[in-house]
């Protein structure tokens, strides 16, 4: 029986090997395989990057030397005269998304002509060894196109915003073509409205990449370009006599320009969204396991007020998220765009003077010994530093450099609440009690004016 058996797993192993493609077969497969890869590279490439009279061709550049696996680039190869033009020429555009596109496609040349050196049968190189030989751009015509796009897109932008101080937009150009090209003539402009006396940017200085942002948000923060945005409109406006106002941009986006009062970021949400979106369906979930909470409550009656209208439904709820287009005030006041009220915000703290502390309601402190005092170097108080004494919700509660906020209008946090020994400016609040208490009345205050939901009583 064990002779038997032996000779049926040799039959089996033996027809299982005679199905097997031979090595000479292997050899054509792959030739072809790369052959239909090539043909794949250049048709994507074509339509990221369309030349107007030419192509792409993917080819080898350097036969493999000394052992070295063989180098393949992408070329751009001219067509002689007479050839229609690509009709994807005109898709273009300097989009963030676009730049991403073509850095992909480029790192995935690189990863093909490292797929082309491994041989059959042998083990992948480490990564040591793959450093220690290092293969040649892929794409030199790609790196000048990503190079070029970046530094158009800081001309570009740089030449929007000084176009719009200056008062000016496009018009339709009353010149032809060959006009135009002789004058070497780009655009032409007319006044819309008298120029502005200075322009106020965000200090982003501090906005950089570390190692606690993602990998995403440090890479488009490396394509953002905004130091060379700013240099190149600083240059461009020193012709035309303006000032560009660098202004700090910690909690702009948090107080009304208006009223001063802080508030919070929301936007508007359908049914679709509030069902589909991962954000909202994770705020159900918790709220699901905390029923008992007031905050709970109210978005389980939103929940339930979603699933009350049909699918199709474009009906909306102005919603609290972090991040929201619409800035709406923790106490009675005006919803707003949330951009232009950060917008208004810096112009406001560009032109104010330290001293006002409706505008620059952050208040900087430090612990020294057995209170706080204030830690400002813009001299708002004086030659020195300013006591500040803090209510019992305080006690044993010493952070080493808290802020304090100067809070205006309806919303008036329940503790931390301190005293400024400066005539100016008497009372303040900790920046941990207006937040908490601007995150608790956040679901309150943009319900309160939607009667369509039912309102939850506080009983808890």
């Amino acid at each position: 029986a064990e002779k038997r058996g032996e000779e049926m797993v040799t039959a089996e192993w033996s027809n299982t090997l005679s199905r097997l493609p031979s090595a000479a077969d292997c050899q054509i497969e792959a030739a072809e395989l790369k052959e239909k890869l090539k043909e794949a590279v250049e048709k994507v490439a074509g339509f990221l990057v369309p030349l107007r009279h030419g192509s792409w061709q993917w080819h080898t550049t350097i036969p493999g030397i000394d052992g070295r696996p063989p180098c393949h680039e992408l070329k751009r190869m001219e067509k002689e005269n007479g050839t229609p033009a690509n009709p994807n020429r005109d898709q273009g555009g300097l989009s963030v998304k676009r730049i991403d596109r073509i850095t992909d496609f480029r790192k995935i040349l690189q990863s093909f002509n490292r797929l082309y050196g491994l041989k059959e049968g042998a083990t992948p190189p480490s990564g040591r060894e793959m450093r220690s030989q290092p293969l040649p751009d892929p794409c030199p015509a790609l790196s000048a196109k990503l190079e070029a796009m970046k530094e158009q897109r800081v001309d570009q932008t740089a030449h929007w915003i000084l176009a719009e101080a200056l008062g000016l937009e496009l018009r339709d150009s009353t010149r032809t073509p060959e006009e135009r090209r002789k004058l070497d003539l780009h655009g032409e402009y007319h006044r819309k409205r008298e120029p502005v006396d200075f322009i106020v940017l965000e200090d982003l200085s501090r906005y950089r990449t570390t190692q606690g942002r993602t990998r995403q948000e440090n890479s488009r923060l490396m394509q953002w370009c905004h130091r060379q945005v700013t240099a190149k409109l600083k240059m461009l406006c020193e012709a035309y006599g303006l000032v560009v106002l660098e202004t700090p941009a910690a909690y702009s986006s948090r107080f009304c320009s208006l009223t001063g009062q802080p508030g919070f970021r929301a936007e508007h949400v359908t049914k679709k969204a509030f069902e589909s979106d991962f954000h909202w369906r994770e705020t159900v979930a918790r709220a699901e396991r905390d029923a008992d909470l007031i905050q709970s409550k109210l978005v389980l009656a939103v929940r339930d007020w979603f699933q009350k209208q049909p699918d199709d439904s474009k009906k909306t709820l102005l919603l609290p998220r972090a991040g929201g287009e619409v800035f709406v005030p923790a106490g009675p006041g005006m919803i707003q765009n949330a951009d232009l009220n950060a917008a208004v915000n810096l112009a406001l703290r560009s032109i104010a003077s330290p001293n006002c502390f409706d505008i620059h309601t952050r208040i900087r402190s430090e612990w020294v010994k057995d209170h706080y005092q204030t830690r400002e170097t813009r001299n708002r108080f004086g030659a020195g530093q300013v006591k500040i004494d803090t209510d019992s919700s305080m006690e044993g509660q010493h952070e080493a450099r808290p802020n304090f906020f100067l809070v205006t209008g309806g919303m008036q946090p329940s503790f931390g609440a301190a005293d400024l020994e400066f005539p100016c400016v008497r009372s303040v609040f900790s920046g941990k009690a207006v937040w908490s208490t601007v995150s608790g009345n956040s679901w309150k205050r943009v319900l309160a004016d939607v009667p369509r939901v039912a309102p939850v009583k506080n009983d808890t």
